[in-house]
């Protein structure tokens, strides 16, 4: 496929000179096949060395990891955010992705755990791979090629395959631990002879790179005194020439701006909420605080480890963290513990997640000893030597939310080594669906809320939660416009066929489009029982039929339907007119595609038809017509590649421009099921 561009801008004022990058936008999915294959140092390596080449990373992290968003934050000099699509809906991570973007030359999206991993074994929500769909980025897939070199082709087979079935394209391979430069030549012949995705970069072993980690992950890169050193040490062994080829893997068009909706209340006015933030507590969703501070929050970080009294407040907000890990320093702090104790007891609103729950327990016991806390829950947690709890939860509050959040159903993720042996029956905090209670809501007013559970209320859910001021209709109306595929070209180049080729590959991809086909058009009119081989020999006849063509796809693209039609534009000026006007009154998008066809298969194929009278010479002139191309133009060759080929060519354009997101494929489809599918599909071909 030869895609025709508009020039791209070059490198912004102030670039090193000796940079080649050509400035545009660019995004990747960085993942793997499984934890542990070396994800994170391959999202920092390139962070760093594309901020060391001034351009702006901006680093996002999949799923609800706290802890990689340390690292990727200082390997790119921006905060980091997490992106989860069943925490946040996928319209969600689209709005904050988006969001983010408009002030960045590369977004980096590192996964979590596998590829394909996700909610429970077989949904592919959650999954970084649902992920890279929903944003309509391609997949950088990164693997621990130690001890590997032909063995790296069915890997990659595999994964393409995965990548396609949900319409995401995988721009190609990263190897980790590679021993030499003749072991990074062969892994990447191995893909090369297979016409694999190509291998884009390798990372050599690095001892000096090696970073800490504790029970939940890596040691948060603040506790670390390394990291810096380390993530210099990754982007040192990236070469610039690997940079440019997975920047060139990673281009597309930058994402709209997404509207900021409007808030019908701002419960948080005028008030303070002081949020715990130091080394034992620093575990918090970047978007939670933002909302909070839109919904008229001041918020004022305090520390438990260090300060001796709250900050003057009208709430209190404890997150997650280490209090294990700090337990010593936190219990010796008693003017603290006895400041959270006496207020609370005095009716200030306490919410605790996880190590805040810990803390605000009467004792924390570790293989160190035994810790006195704040005494506010009758318990003790104990800390365990195995995972006590891990994975998302849907729950809802069992009273009013915490901060004047709307609604009572929220989603959340719970992953702790501990368990709180409580004293006595308290009331519980939230519910999960089955019957399962959380946590405790304690006090007259239930004012001291606490449980394991960390809440994500950032705007995904809020909107279901109807935070936003607007109906449904008006949410509708934000969505991105629909698009049109136009397929031009001479009569019998095979515009019908892709048409009809990539309506199928788009439903396979997860979007249903409508197709419409101006032959089936010319077929429903006819005179004295005379069809009429073309539009233009329809029109000579005193038949509107382009005008009416186009009324009925203006019709169906105001109706916020995506099209995909053939048309001859080329053969008249005033219909190519006509059809840019209707697509500005719809305010559709077009993706124009010219198909060429030799002269001899374009006869052949004109002399072999059955729908109506053959007419080769009118068609061979159709191909002869000069063409004036659109912006952007896509131009393809119909007579070298399969119609196959040439459908999955288009999608992949449309999900790098961004159209596409897969977003509609079924979530939990059984092997035999989709293997059903394929099977009616070939039959259908047939």
């Amino acid at each position: 496929m030869t895609v025709l561009r508009s020039p791209l801008p070059g490198p912004p004022a102030g670039r090193p000179a000796a940079m080649s990058w050509e400035g545009g936008f660019h995004a990747l999915l960085v993942a793997s096949p499984r934890s542990g294959e070396g994800k994170t140092s391959a999202a920092l390596a390139l962070a760093k060395a594309c901020t060391r080449l001034g351009l702006a990373v901006q680093c996002f992290k999949s799923g609800p990891d706290y802890i990689d968003p340390t690292f990727l934050s200082l390997a790119s000099g921006r905060p980091c955010c997490n992106l989860d699509t069943w925490l946040m809906g996928r319209e969600g991570c689209r709005r904050l992705f988006a969001r983010l973007s408009q002030n960045a030359d590369l977004c980096l999206v590192e996964g979590a755990m596998g590829l394909c991993d996700g909610k429970g074994g077989s949904g592919a929500s959650g999954s970084a791979l649902d992920l890279a769909a929903s944003l309509g980025i391609s997949v950088l897939l990164c693997v621990n090629a130690r001890g590997m070199a032909g063995s790296i082709a069915p890997l990659a087979s595999g994964f393409a395959s995965a990548c396609r079935a949900r319409g995401v394209r995988l721009a190609g391979l990263l190897a980790l631990g590679t021993g030499s430069a003749r072991h990074e030549a062969m892994l990447a012949e191995a893909l090369a002879r297979q016409h694999l995705p190509p291998l884009l970069a390798a990372l050599p072993r690095l001892a000096k790179a090696e970073l800490p980690s504790r029970q939940l992950g890596l040691t948060p890169a603040g506790e670390t005194a390394e990291a810096g050193a380390a993530i210099e040490a990754l982007a040192d062994s990236l070469p610039e020439a690997a940079i440019m080829r997975l920047l060139e893997a990673a281009r597309l068009p930058r994402p709209a701006a997404p509207a900021e909706p409007a808030l019908n209340a701002r419960p948080g006015q005028g008030r303070r909420l002081a949020l715990a933030r130091d080394e034992a507590f620093c575990f918090y969703y970047g978007e939670n605080l933002r909302l909070l501070e839109r919904l008229g929050w001041t918020l004022v970080p305090f520390s438990p480890l260090a300060d001796a009294a709250l900050p003057a407040s009208n709430a209190v907000y404890l997150g997650g963290g280490y209090p294990e890990v700090f337990a010593s320093r936190l219990a010796g702090n008693r003017a603290m513990r006895a400041d959270i104790r006496r207020k609370a007891e005095a009716g200030l609103a306490v919410y605790a997640e996880c190590g805040g729950f810990m803390y605000l327990a009467k004792t924390l016991e570790t293989e160190q000893g035994s810790f006195p806390l704040c005494g506010l829950v009758a318990g003790t947690a104990r800390m365990g030597s195995r995972l006590a709890a891990l994975g998302y939860r849907e729950v809802r509050f069992l009273g009013r939310a915490p901060f004047g959040l709307p609604g009572t159903r929220f989603r959340g993720h719970e992953f702790h080594w501990s368990d709180m042996e409580l004293e006595g029956s308290p009331s519980p905090l939230l519910e999960e669906e089955g019957g399962r209670f959380h946590g405790v809501a304690l006090g007259p007013c239930r004012n001291v809320m606490a449980s394991y559970v960390h809440l994500y209320w950032g705007d995904g859910e809020a909107e279901r939660a109807g935070l936003w001021e607007g109906d449904a209709g008006e949410l509708e109306s934000r969505r991105q416009p629909p698009f049109l595929v136009l397929l031009a070209g001479p009569s019998s180049a095979g515009k019908t066929t892709l048409a009809r080729t990539l309506e199928q590959e788009l439903v396979r991809c997860g979007r249903p489009v409508l197709r419409a086909s101006l032959d089936a058009v010319l077929a429903a009119f006819s005179v004295q029982g005379q069809r009429f081989a073309s539009l233009a020999a329809a029109e000579d006849a005193g038949l509107p039929l382009a005008e009416a063509y186009a009324a009925s796809l203006e019709a169906m693209l105001a109706k916020g339907l995506s099209l995909v039609c053939d048309h001859v534009l080329f053969e008249r000026e005033a219909w190519r007119k006509d059809f840019l006007a209707m697509l500005a009154r719809t305010g559709a998008r077009l993706l124009p595609v010219r198909l060429r066809c030799p002269g001899d298969m374009l006869r052949a194929r004109e002399l072999a038809r059955r729908d109506r009278a053959p007419d080769p010479c009118h068609s061979l002139a159709q191909a002869d017509m000069p063409w004036e191309p659109f912006p952007d133009e896509v131009v393809l060759d119909s007579g070298a590649d399969a119609p196959e080929d040439l459908a999955k060519a288009l999608a992949e354009e449309l999900l790098r421009r961004g159209w596409i997101t897969a977003r509609d494929l079924p979530q939990d489809k059984a092997p035999q099921e989709k293997d059903a599918q394929e099977k009616d599909a070939q039959g259908a071909k047939a």
